[in-house]
């Protein structure tokens, strides 16, 4: 297994259909450092942005906080599950702090 899978994170913004996702951003995570910035994205995601923390990931950070830094504020929340992954939706037009 490839080392980058176990320490993975995936950004995805909302598709053209319900429940349909489109994946902008893959992220390596150390579990020592568990945050990832999403400010430099190119195009800049508007309004929902979802994070999924894959499973391997998941299992070392279950009940660890994990942060996203975006351009208007750091959401922090608590990683609750690791199967299959945690994953974690955000309005970015609405976050200003941190959320739990």
């Amino acid at each position: 297994m490839n080392i980058h899978e176990n320490t993975r994170t995936d950004v995805y913004v909302p598709g053209d259909r319900p429940r349909d996702y489109r994946l902008v951003a893959k992220y390596r995570v150390e579990p020592e450092k568990p945050e990832i910035d999403i400010s430099d994205l190119e195009p800049y995601p508007e309004g929902i942005v979802a994070v999924e923390i894959k499973r391997p990931l998941a299992k070392k950070l279950l009940g660890q906080n994990f942060t996203v830094r975006h351009r208007t504020a750091c959401c922090t929340y608590t990683v609750l599950q690791d199967r299959p992954g945690d994953w974690r939706e955000f309005d970015l037009t609405k976050e200003k702090g941190e959320v739990t």
